[in-house]
């Protein structure tokens, strides 16, 4: 800004807050509450962009008039931007005005309507040079960028692990010590939602920050676009080492097992170790020579040998900022082929149901096999718990625990037999509902949850502002790293939640969970099918979801106001879901559950 360099001339609405001042004095203040505005008008637009948590603003002049007054003409306000803005409001004032690199009690500027020079006093940094202005910052403030080191980040994410099979959680009987421990040193977040509770599209969310209809993934089995920018070549572009090892899922069936040479089609990682046929999980998955795509397929456990590569990677990288995603297949489907050891640890016969579990086909049989089927969840639950305590041991061994973010997810839940179903593709909580988890030594608080939203495409965006990264422009999700800090600030008002297509899930169109668009806010689930209104939850009174009131009449209004949230969702998703005809019906599938 050029203000408040003579000429000094300021608007009649400024001149007017100094009446009691010499004419001079009035321009001058005036001025200078002007260039205020609009130091304002740029912290708004910081915090409108989610920039503001990872932008320092300096506010400073590169000399002063000879009466050495540059403190603000409002001081409430220049104390916010003490807060907000910097360490401290620098003035430099002119060369022949003291002793450099002292502290110098200067005169504030008066309030409105006053001209009392000594009415309040500001301590600033009086400096006789630029040069001397930057020898008085801090170190890290003016150290070349790579010279400090960026925390490393190990993103852990299984396949179908649903929340309430987290250690603590009520009807869960799954062992996780590990977890547990992750939980007491770090943040969980006991309200993170898939959008979208199924394979590709949830990765593709995940890994790009924007929804089915902006990428193309609107199902399994189809290829993420190359020019789409990951969160792979966002780490990448800020000086790290970038990794992925495990179950890819962004690519069509025919190129499901296929070797991605090097190129655009990695999507930014540079350490490149995608398996393949991992639902069968010991002695049938396959990875391939990242350089020369020769198969490779070892026998084991294939959670086990991903973790084992995951290893090398976080030793071979020490002495570098990293990136790592680790993709685990379990406890997705086969659940019978966990590792024994860990079945072993399960009596089928004592396992409990949740409540919502309802009759099963073939009665007290159904619910013996049920349990047999969680038996093997769990057992998978189990072992990947054991994989995650190897890494968090190979970081305390390297000496990287305290600089590395850990974070460990799930693209989507189970269902199990709750609500009759299995699987996922449905807005109940067993299916969209999963566990999130994030340490970051001496930023995250230890042993604390958020209750806030948190969906699969705010990921993206708060992983970049934790680690200090810009968040690109292209990110449709909120940057909630502030929450991962344990800082109170803006929270979500609800999430969108959605199944859009059923080509490519087993039974194809014929699988049984119908399509449609709904809205999860902090307090109620709510749904439209295709083929009408279908679901409404009070999660807070209804926990298990047990209680459909889509037909309630107490609770019109509040269906009212759902759809409003769901109509604003699927602008911003770009989603030709035709909502405005579907709502206005009651679904048959109504019917069909009672």
């Amino acid at each position: 800004m050029s203000s408040p360099h003579a000429p000094i001339l300021a608007g009649p609405k400024y001149r007017e807050l100094y009446s009691a001042c010499s004419e001079g004095e009035r321009h001058y203040y005036g001025v200078l509450t002007a260039m205020d505005e609009q130091v304002g008008r740029l912290r708004q637009g910081l915090r409108s962009l989610g920039a503001a948590d990872n932008t320092m603003l300096w506010f400073c002049s590169d000399n002063g008039p000879e009466r050495n007054d540059l403190a603000s003409a409002r001081p409430e306000i220049v104390a916010s931007m003490r807060r907000t803005l910097g360490e401290f409001h620098n003035s430099c004032r002119n060369s022949d005005a003291g002793a450099s690199g002292t502290h110098r009690r200067a005169r504030a500027l008066p309030s409105a309507g006053s001209c009392d020079h000594t009415a309040a006093a500001a301590r600033v940094m009086v400096v006789t040079s630029r040069r001397e202005f930057i020898q008085s910052l801090p170190v890290s403030l003016v150290a070349p960028a790579s010279t400090a080191r960026k925390p490393n980040l190990l993103f852990v994410f299984s396949d179908q692990h649903r929340a309430c099979s987290m250690p603590g959680e009520p009807y869960n009987d799954a062992q996780a010590p590990n977890l547990a421990r992750l939980a007491r040193e770090g943040l969980s977040f006991t309200n993170c939602i898939s959008n979208y509770p199924v394979c590709s599209p949830c990765r593709a969310m995940l890994m790009t920050g924007r929804w089915p209809y902006q990428t193309g993934i609107i199902d399994n089995n189809l290829r993420l676009r190359d020019e789409e920018v990951s969160l792979g070549e966002v780490f990448a572009r800020n000086g790290y080492r970038t990794g992925y090892i495990g179950k890819w899922h962004l690519s069509p069936d025919d190129e499901a097992g296929g070797f991605i040479r090097e190129g655009p089609a990695r999507q930014g990682f540079q350490d490149w170790r995608v398996w393949s046929a991992t639902n069968q999980h010991f002695d049938h998955s396959f990875t391939f020579d990242p350089n020369t795509g020769r198969r490779i397929q070892p026998k084991g456990y294939n959670g086990t040998l991903m973790t084992d590569t995951a290893l090398e990677f976080i030793g071979n990288h020490r002495n570098e900022p990293w990136m790592l995603m680790l993709s685990w297949n379990p406890p997705h489907p086969i659940y019978e082929d966990a590792p024994p050891e860990r079945m072993k640890l399960y009596n089928p016969a004592a396992l409990a149901l949740r409540p919502n579990v309802k009759a099963l086909p073939g009665g007290n049989a159904g619910a013996q096999a049920l349990r047999r089927t969680l038996q093997g969840y769990y057992a998978h639950i189990t072992a990947l718990d054991a994989e995650m305590g190897r890494l968090l041991k190979r970081l305390d061994e390297t000496g990287q625990a305290d600089r590395t973010i850990v974070v460990y997810t799930s693209d989507h839940g189970d269902m199990l037999g709750s609500q009759g179903f299995g699987g996922k593709r449905l807005p109940y909580e067993e299916s969209c509902k999963t566990p999130f988890l994030v340490r970051y030594p001496g930023v995250t608080p230890a042993g604390r949850t958020a209750s806030l939203l948190f969906s699969a495409l705010d990921v993206y965006p708060s992983l970049c502002g934790l680690a200090g990264l810009g968040v690109p422009s292209h990110c449709a999700g909120k940057d909630l790293s502030h929450a991962m800090r344990g800082h109170a600030g803006p929270a979500p008002e609800s999430v969108f939640l959605m199944h859009i297509a059923k080509d490519h899930a087993s039974g194809g169109r014929r699988h049984p969970a119908p399509l449609f668009r709904g809205v999860r806010t902090g307090r109620y689930t709510y749904a439209v099918a295709e083929d009408g209104r279908w679901c409404l939850f009070d999660n807070q009174e209804d926990p298990y979801q047990m209680h459909n009131l889509i037909d309630d009449p107490g609770c019109a209004g509040l269906t009212r106001s759902l759809d409003g949230l769901v109509l604003d969702w699927l602008k911003k998703a770009q989603d030709p879901f035709p909502y405005e005809q579907s709502r206005r019906m009651r679904s048959a599938l109504l019917a069909e559950r009672t």
